[in-house]
């Protein structure tokens, strides 16, 4: 695997020599083995096919690759007293806990069909290879694809907005950075849920920015609290908190915007897991009840199809899409084409909708077969709250134990659980007694396993 830094000082195509150079001296690549072409290793990594060439011509002159006509670079035998052979540092021996369930909330990749992502990625290949097709994306992703994210988004979110208010982006974190980059951190202050996920916090901190917290409550942040501040961009989970679980409320929904509105505020509104909802039809987002322009949409593909997409994409207000259209001419889109043009494949050719049926369907099985086992195993011990979306929902345990005490025992159980803790500014306003558990990546057979080895863990009998 090759991972270019585009903001690196360092030129692309002495990275990708080196890392292409790194892996044969240690074996991971094989002598005889095949290398990408230059135009495949280019769309892959979303870089002009240019600097492969460099990268691959350097190998060349330096005995690493040859070349033979109609099977384009091989990987060379090479001399290995020429190998490096710096001996790697022992790592000490940790005494490691045997884990035999995670209950993370995360998924399961079995689901996402093999010969989908291989038909889709083939023919984006033959696409890129049949026409004439720049070196690098367009700034905000490819047209095609922004289309089709647009179609869909007013179709499941009821989400309003034209294809050229929507960018694409690598990930999270250059979510927030994109975002970041329009408003002044000396006029601007950052609202972030108490508690909340820490990759904006870690974001806009880095940005300079002044962070302030609104406690959450069993139907989303109080409004008594926001309503302290002006000029000010909230950044809020509205579907499924993370990490309480707490869904907002109509009435707060409406209130956010009011505040929005009078007080020349901003709501980046996180929609990471609303495609898991195993009650009732997800509330419409936001965004759709928004005239003003007040709401910055976030959304991803990471959730639904796998972390090697890191397709995320934001859709921006008018006049916040205006100022990014000056502010990062030049930009280059982070998300390889051959990515993008997976994706249209697999939109454009029912694939996705046919995974999403599958993906819920499993995944709300697992989320019945968890809540019953916890309330048939532990009764009246525990409170289950947090559920009814996502991967993951939360416990309350009546032993007297604290978070630290059940994430301990239950691994010395071998079920390996998640606190709440490091997700809040104060930590004392943590329920001490609760633990987060998910159920995305383990087997449906497996949970009734899990349950009864956490009911031995925390109770005993």
């Amino acid at each position: 695997m090759i991972i270019v830094k585009k903001n690196s000082e360092e030129p692309i195509y002495i990275q990708i020599y080196n890392q292409i150079k790194d892996q044969i001296e240690k074996g991971y690549i094989k002598t005889g083995e095949r290398l990408y072409s230059t135009r495949a290793l280019a769309q892959i990594l979303g870089v002009s096919r240019n600097t492969v060439e460099r990268a691959y011509e350097m190998l060349l002159q330096e005995d690493y690759l040859y070349v033979v006509r109609g099977s384009g670079y091989t990987v060379k035998e090479i001399n290995p007293n020429y190998v490096y052979t710096k001996a790697m540092p022992k790592k000490p021996k940790v005494e490691k806990k045997k884990v035999k369930f995670d209950m993370i909330n995360n998924f399961s990749e079995a689901l996402l069909g093999d010969n989908d992502w291989r038909k889709c990625f083939t023919n984006a290949i033959d696409v890129l290879q049949s026409r004439e097709i720049m070196d690098f994306s367009q700034r905000q992703g490819e047209d095609v694809l922004l289309d089709l994210i647009a179609k869909s988004l007013h179709m499941s979110r009821g989400v309003n907005c034209e294809p050229y208010r929507i960018v694409l982006t690598s990930g999270i974190h250059y979510s927030m950075e994109i975002i970041g980059g329009l408003f002044e951190k000396e006029v601007f202050t950052i609202l972030v849920e108490e508690p909340s996920t820490n990759a904006a916090k870690r974001v806009f901190k880095r940005l300079g920015f002044n962070i302030e917290y609104i406690p959450v409550e069993d139907d989303g942040i109080k409004i008594d609290e926001l309503y302290k501040y002006t000029n000010a961009v909230l950044f809020i989970t509205p579907v499924h908190q993370f990490p309480t679980g707490s869904e907002l409320s109509t009435a707060k929904r409406r209130a956010i915007l009011d505040w929005a509105t009078k007080n020349n505020g901003y709501i980046i509104e996180d929609d990471y897991d609303s495609a898991l909802c195993y009650k009732a039809a997800p509330q419409a987002a936001i965004q759709a009840y928004d005239i003003n322009d007040r709401v910055i949409f976030i959304g991803n593909y990471v959730y639904m199809l796998s972390p090697g997409m890191k397709v995320y994409y934001i859709v921006l207000p008018k006049h916040l899409y205006n100022m990014y259209d000056i502010f990062y001419n030049g930009y280059i889109n982070q998300v390889p084409l051959i990515c993008q043009y997976a994706l249209v494949e697999h939109m454009s050719k029912g694939y996705m909708s046919r995974h999403q049926r599958r993906f819920l369907k499993n995944n709300f099985d697992k989320y019945v077969m968890l809540t019953n086992c916890l309330n048939d195993t532990f009764g009246d011990k525990i409170e289950i709250y947090g559920g009814g979306y996502g991967l993951f929902l939360n416990v309350r345990v009546k032993n007297g134990m604290d978070e630290d005490e059940l994430i301990e025992k239950g691994l010395k159980n071998g079920v390996k659980v998640y606190g709440l803790r490091t997700y809040y500014k104060d930590a004392s306003l943590c329920p001490g007694n609760s633990v987060r558990i998910g159920f995305g990546s383990v087997n449906l057979n497996d949970i009734p396993k899990a349950v009864g080895l956490l009911y031995k863990a925390w109770f005993g009998d």
